[in-house]
């Protein structure tokens, strides 16, 4: 079995730590690692629909097994429609019919928005139910597994009436109990899945690691053959530089950087992965945003044109889009990005590169900036 990776991550304002472990193969023995770290009578499970006959059911066999009981299995749609409040209230539900107690964990098996749901579910059940995160996607292995940030999307009305989906609105910053990642559970993930990872690991590697950016150039075959010490090397290096970042400014506060910084490229994305226009998974709109907020950058003179064909270079290798054949309406896109979180005062507020490895908060970027920016994502 490969070595086991740890992560410590402390949260000083909880007086609160838990640990990320990386190891391929920890499935063999999930039922043990979990019940070392938080004993209980039940736990209950929510999955992804897509790994509930997979890595869901082997870790209720195993639990049982165990000689642990399970309260109630809840399984979900792990798509942006389905991430909402409905979803999170029949988990809820389920839970509260269930008797499930407050002592007794919840876990989450599945991608990010599995997580989110199951993470959101958690902090609100009883005012708070410790919460097991297993990530069977290395978009949420590498970067939304990690941190404590939970939500859901939320539709809400544009001046018009019209009907608009804004992502992560409602939410909680909870963090987890534990966060156990078995790299294996990759190998059964479509091949789209895995490259859209990767476009967080770029970002990460963007905003604050040259070094990384630059053995992710140096080993793409590695990375997409999911070779599996090559790919547990990748995870460990994402979640040090995220720790790093949460430890700091956990609830996003920082006046400049910080936890902000987390959000490279992340307000073009959300606004492109919402459109029904386009066929995009989050990570493919992260590397589309990337790029435009490199060619904010560039227009504002926060960095020089190179780092944009640096980072269009390896997002490319890695499978990844870098531009469009169209948009949608500019303008409904932004009207998108004026209901980001990050926005103050009613301005659009950016992360742009500066050089890879490090990148910085912008505030007040008008929307011919951000306009200028999107027209460049279309493919000459």
């Amino acid at each position: 079995m490969n070595q086991e990776k740890t992560v410590n991550i402390e949260i000083p304002r909880i007086s609160s730590a838990y640990k990320v472990i990386i190891q391929p193969g920890i499935h063999s023995r999930i039922a043990e690692v979990i019940t070392t770290i938080i004993r209980s009578r039940r736990y209950a499970l929510i999955c992804d629909d897509a790994v509930a006959d997979g890595p869901g059911g082997d870790i209720e066999l195993a639990l049982s097994r165990s000689g642990c009981a399970i309260s109630c299995v809840g399984t979900i749609k792990a798509t942006e429609k389905h991430k909402s409040l409905n979803t999170v209230t029949r988990l809820l539900q389920m839970l509260a019919d269930a008797q499930h107690e407050r002592n007794e964990p919840i876990i989450a098996i599945g991608g990010g928005i599995t997580g989110d749901m199951a993470g959101f579910a958690a902090a609100v059940y009883h005012r708070g139910t410790p919460f097991i995160n297993i990530p069977t996607t290395l978009l949420a292995m590498v970067d939304a597994s990690v941190g404590g940030k939970t939500g859901v999307n939320l539709t809400v009305h544009s001046k018009d009436s019209s009907e608009i989906m804004v992502k992560n609105l409602i939410g909680a910053f909870y963090q987890p109990t534990i966060v156990l990642i078995d790299t294996q559970y990759l190998n059964t993930l479509p091949v789209r899945q895995i490259r859209a990872g990767f476009a967080e690991c770029v970002k990460h590697a963007v905003l604050a690691d040259e070094n990384l950016f630059s053995w992710m150039a140096d080993n793409v075959p590695l990375l997409l053959a999911l070779d599996q010490d090559i790919i547990a090397e990748l995870v460990k290096r994402n979640i040090d530089i995220k720790a790093a970042i949460v430890m700091e400014d956990e609830r996003e506060q920082a006046g400049s950087g910080g936890r902000a910084l987390l959000n490279l490229g992340h307000t073009f994305a959300h606004a492109l992965e919402t459109s029904p226009l386009l066929d995009l998974i989050h990570g493919e709109a992260v590397a589309l945003g990337m790029i435009a907020a490199t060619h904010a950058a560039i227009s504002l003179g926060r960095c020089d044109r190179p780092v944009l064909g640096k980072i269009s270079n390896l997002l490319e290798k890695l499978g990844l889009p870098t531009s469009l054949d169209r948009l949608p309406p500019v303008h409904e896109l932004i009207a998108l990005m004026h209901r980001d979180k990050k926005v103050r005062e009613g301005e659009i507020r950016l992360v742009l590169p500066v050089k890879i490895g490090k990148a910085v908060t912008a505030d007040h970027v008008s929307d011919v900036v951000v306009e200028a920016a999107l027209r460049a994502l279309i493919r000459s």
